[in-house]
Order: C-alpha cells, then structure tokens, then sequence
C-alpha cells in the first residue's frame, strides 16, 4: 500500500506542472507535436491552394529580385489569366519605384489581390527596428479593411502598441484588401502556429490568409468568440469556426511542403507557358522559395521551408477546416488518462519483478503514445511528454523504493537467518522475497527431530544458569552440522532440535543431506559425553534421532507483523513420533520407510519393526541407520 501510494507524488507534481504550462514543459510538448507531424507524414491538401514560386529558375530566366514593377505587373496579369478567385501576395512593396502605376492598374483590373505587410507586434521590436511614427501611422490608415470605419484617434493611439512595413499608398489603395503575414516563431524558432489577428478597440487586423479565406467565405468579417471571462477562443467567419489560443494564435495542420502543393514557377507565367484558366475556382499565392531570396522558415516538417508555403499550409488548413485544438479540454483529457495509467501502474508495480514492471511501463507508454497520435490526426493534441515523464518517474519511485526496503529485509534476514541456515538457503531467501509472504506452498522434504534423553533428570540436577551453558556447548555444534548438509534449522524447542532439508531450497536429495546430518549428530554427541560428563557431572549424555520423507506444507505462519516460517503436515508429526519412539526402539537415529526407500541405495539400514504411532490407523515400518560409511554410489 505505502509503494503504491508514493504514485501520489508524481501524478500531483505533473498535473499542476500541466495546469500552470511551464515554458520547459510546453517545448518538450511542442516537440513532441513536431514528432507526431514526423510519424504521420505528408497529407493530401484541399487542392484549392496554389503557389506560384519566384524560384531559382525565376531568378536566372528573369534576373535577380527585386524586379521591376512592370515586370511584377505583367505577373499579376498573367496569373490571372490563368483565373483565380484569389490572389495572394506574400511580397512587400513598401517603397515607391517607378512602375507603381502599372502595378496598381494590374492590381485593380480583377480586383481580387490581397496584399501583404509585416506588422510588428511587440513594443520592443518597434524601438529595435526605429520606424518613424508619423510613416507607420499612415500605413496604418492604408491596411485597414475598407469594411471596417476608421475609430477617430486611432492612428495616434496605435503606433505606441504596434508597428508596420506595408505597401505604399498607391499599391495598397489598388488592392482589394491587405493582411499581414509574419508569424511569430516558438522560443526554438520554429513556426507551428500563426496570429490569425491583432486586435485593438475592437477593430481586427486579419493575417494575409484569414483575410483571403474571409473573402473566400462571401466576405465576413472575423469575429472573435470568448469566453465568460473574456478569454479569446476562437474565431467565427461566417459558418465556419476557427479554434486559437486566446492570443489568436491558431496551431498550424501542416500537410507538406513542394510534393503537397502544386508549385508553378513565376518564369513559366511571364513566358506564357500556363494555359489561360488553369488556375480557375483556386487561390493562388505569390511568393520566393529561391534560396537567395532567404525566405526560408523552420517548421516541424522542414527545417528550411520557404514562408509561401507556410501561408499555403495555413490557408488550406482553414479552407478545409481540420484544425489542430490544444487547449484546456485536451489538457484535462490528457490529464485523465495519465490518472487511469498512474493508477494500473501504482497496484501493478509493486507485485512484480522490476524488469517486468519496467517492460509494462514501457508498454503502457508506448500505448499512449499510440493513442495520443491516433488523437493527433484527428485533430486533437493530447499532452505526450508530461505524462510519459510521470510514468517513467512513478516507475523510478517505486523501485528506488522497492530497491531500499527490500534491501533492507535482506539484511534484517540475513542476520537472522545466518545462526540457522546454510548460506545457500540465506542468498535463496533474500532474492526471492515472494518466499516471506504470509502463506504457504507444497513441497517434498525430509524432517529430523532429536531429543536428548533424561533431559527431566540432567535438568534437575543444575541451576538454570549451568543447563543454559550446557545446552548451548550442545546446540552450537549440532546446528552447525545440520547447515553444513544443507539443513534449515526449524526450531528449538526445551532440548529438542527440529530441521528440515528441502525447503527453503529445493534439493533432490534432500532425504540423503538428512541422514548424513544423523550421522554427524550422532558423532558429536559421542565426542561431547565424555566431556559434558567432566565438566558438569552428569552420567550419560544420549540423544534420539527421527526422519521422515513426505509431502508438506512449507510457508509464512502467523500474522503480517509477526511470521514464523515454518513447516506443518503429517510428515512432520511422523517425524516428531519416530523420534519419541527411538526410547522404546532401543536404537540412536531411526527412519521411515519413505525415507528409508529414498536412501538404501547411499546409506546402511536395517530394518527394526513395525509400530503404531498415534495419529495412524495402520502401523509405520521403522527402519534403523546403521553408523557405518556411506555406500559408494
């Protein structure tokens, strides 16, 4: 229970690790999110969204960027011809130059190029980059969208929050709308998701590709949705709802780079190679992926793609409408199931082997990450890392924890155990613990008991102090022959000695170490009479020996606080009986026939008699050990 319970500690930590979204946490699941995109692959797009590639062919056909205006006007006349609904420029014109004029008539004659701008957001970018005020505010006045009314004193008021490079006035003017398309990169620098809008006093700044998609939609506007508490949501364009963090900020589903989109090059428009309405009902989007141009974006499905086709991906996103969600409702899930996994791991790790609990914790996670990834592509980003590294570290703790404890039963055993059993038996019982519990199981073994006859008369004769020393000079020697035989001293009890061979450790030959043990007993209580005689004037010094071999219960007896492990069943009172008997039987060591079949073979025996012994209906043939050498085998 107390293991289990050290899954609390975890489980606590990363949830509210999950809740508060520390800035370590939210990259390792921001890459998490890039790996995902990596398993996944490339999908196919909507095919609604084209790109036209100011490529290197562009350059080396058309001359180096930028070109001249009448050469950008007579791409814009070409791509229309080709009959988009759209048309998106992912370029800023953001100085006069001679042929503005022919640019911005090339502009107006579909009416349907929605120019970009860069807009700063940051108050500190503004004073890096050093733009004149009075310049912003303008342009400012031109990227307003002509549906919405210019709020009196907002171009003294928003240079102090925001700033711009956008088209000169004549250009702009000629457009059919305008939207900014810088994105705003991770900590890491990589691009996963994009500001839709910025807005202040309740007037929107769309992005290039939520402006394009608006007027795709039949022209709404973008409306913010909140929470009760005012916190941004998402946004509406007509039918279709846009999910994004409450900064706006909408999780980009990438599909591919050039082998997604289809990619025409800006030089095959200029020489007529494009047949007239081959673009027609699409949205065509202008833009550099020559690598001179230096447009190149990290991204989690490429460290080098070209920002045209980060607004490609953006804007077939929200043409389709498979959005990626993260936000609090994926978090509680995510949450959820890391409580379901941390709870089949707390009751399960504590009863298994370390390996196997590593193996099922590694299986679990894999699991998840199964699951999260299943989530992902269909659009919700479940947490990955937070969860796997609380599983992982639940594991950690209850190991270290097993690994301590345990450690500690070991030596608390060992020391106990080390007057009584046979190293073997100790480094049997410290590496299989499962052997401690409250509980028993069957085994074949052979039971000995001996008993020191007139112990009643030897006793009465001394002071406790003497019949301590006495028997203690007795036991020493005993309990070190029966260890060296393999033998687990099972108790002392007044004078009598009772071990069994075959349990803790499984031996075959259990009832062969048991005999041997007589034997050796034997021999060192004829080595001590003569010496127990001298010290402590008692006459004789004889003891009886009896073994048994039969099936018995091997186990923990007692309560959780207080085992006793021990061995119970018929073979054992058979053995305590023989023993009794070696009085009446006239004889030193005597054994059961089940022993006596397992050993004639190895040891000398003959047979004495047949008796009853109580607790049996039929008589027990009794066999003595003869002190000889043993039988060669």
């Amino acid at each position: 229970m107390r293991k289990s319970l050290l899954a609390v500690i975890p489980f606590t930590v990363f949830f509210l690790l999950m809740i508060v979204d520390i800035p370590v946490l939210q990259w390792l699941e921001l890459r998490s999110v890039d790996w995902r995109f990596g398993w996944r692959g490339p999908i196919r797009a909507t095919g609604d969204v084209v790109v036209i590639a100011i490529d290197e062919k562009s350059l080396h056909q058309e001359g180096r960027w930028p070109w001249p205006r009448e050469k950008t006007a007579a791409l814009v006349r070409e791509i229309n011809r080709a009959g988009p609904d759209f048309l998106g420029m992912d370029i800023i014109f953001a100085e006069p130059a001679p042929g503005d004029a022919a640019l911005a008539q090339a502009l107006r004659e579909r009416n349907n190029v929605i120019l970009g701008y860069f807009f700063y957001q940051n108050v500190w970018e503004l004073e890096k980059a050093e733009i004149d005020v009075e310049k912003m505010a303008e342009s400012l006045r031109s990227i307003l969208p002509t549906s919405f009314p210019k709020l009196s004193g907002l171009e003294e008021a928003l240079p102090k929050m925001f700033g711009v490079i956008s088209n000169v006035p004549a250009l702009a003017g000629a457009s059919l709308s305008q939207g900014y398309f810088n994105a705003v990169p991770d900590p890491d620098g990589v691009i996963r998701r994009f500001p839709l809008m910025v807005t202040y006093q309740d007037v929107i700044f769309p992005s290039m590709g939520l402006e394009t998609f608006s007027r795709r939609e039949g022209g709404f506007d973008p409306i913010p949705v909140k929470e009760a508490d005012g916190t941004l949501r998402g946004i509406s364009v007509g039918r279709r709802f846009v999910p994004t963090n409450r900064w706006g900020e909408m999780m980009i589903n990438y599909r591919g780079g050039t082998e997604i989109f289809s990619v025409y090059s800006a030089a095959d428009f200029l020489r007529g190679k494009i047949k007239p309405d081959e673009l027609k009902g699409k949205t065509a989007l202008i833009g550099a992926t020559a690598i001179g141009i230096y447009d190149l974006r990290v991204t989690p499905i490429s460290s080098n793609l070209p920002g045209i086709l980060v607004q490609a991906n953006l804007l077939d996103n929200l043409y389709r409408g498979d959005f990626l969600i993260r936000n609090l409702w994926t978090q509680l899930g995510s949450i959820g199931w890391m409580l379901v996994m941390t709870v089949i791991l707390a009751v399960t790790l504590p009863r298994i082997r370390i390996v196997t609990g590593l193996f099922v914790t590694l299986n679990i996670i894999a699991l998840y990450g199964l699951f999260a990834h299943r989530f992902f592509i269909r659009g919700y980003v479940l947490s990955l890392v937070a969860p796997t590294l609380e599983l992982l570290t639940v594991f950690g703790l209850i190991t270290i924890y097993r690994g301590l404890t345990e450690e500690r039963q070991k030596r608390r055993l060992r020391k106990a155990f080390q007057s009584y059993l046979h190293p073997d038996l100790v480094k049997e019982l410290t590496e299989n613990l499962d052997k401690l519990k409250l509980g028993g199981e069957h085994a074949d073994c052979t039971i000995l008991f001996s008993d020191v006859r007139n112990f009643t008369t030897i006793s009465e004769k001394m002071n406790p102090e003497t019949l301590v020393e006495l028997m203690n000079s007795y036991f020493d020697p005993i309990a070190k022959v029966i260890i060296q035989e393999g033998g687990y001293i099972d108790k002392f009890i007044g004078d009598a000695v009772m071990a069994v061979f075959g349990a803790p450790k499984k031996t075959k030959d259990h009832a062969l170490r048991a005999c041997k043990a007589a034997f050796a007993m034997n021999r060192t209580v004829k080595e001590l009479e003569p010496i127990f005689q001298k010290k402590y004037g008692i006459p004789a010094f004889h003891v009886g020996i009896g073994l048994n071999t039969g099936d018995v219960v091997v186990g923990n007896i007692g309560t959780k606080e207080r085992l006793n492990y021990t061995v119970m069943g018929d073979a054992v009172n058979l053995a305590s009986r023989l023993e009794s008997a070696t009085k009446e039987l006239g004889s030193a060591m005597v054994m059961s026939e089940a022993t006596y079949e397992r050993v004639k073979n190895y040891v000398e025996a003959r047979f004495i008699d047949e008796i009853m012994v109580k607790g049996k209906a039929e008589k027990i043939r009794v066999y003595e050990l003869v002190e000889r050498r043993l039988k060669k085998r």
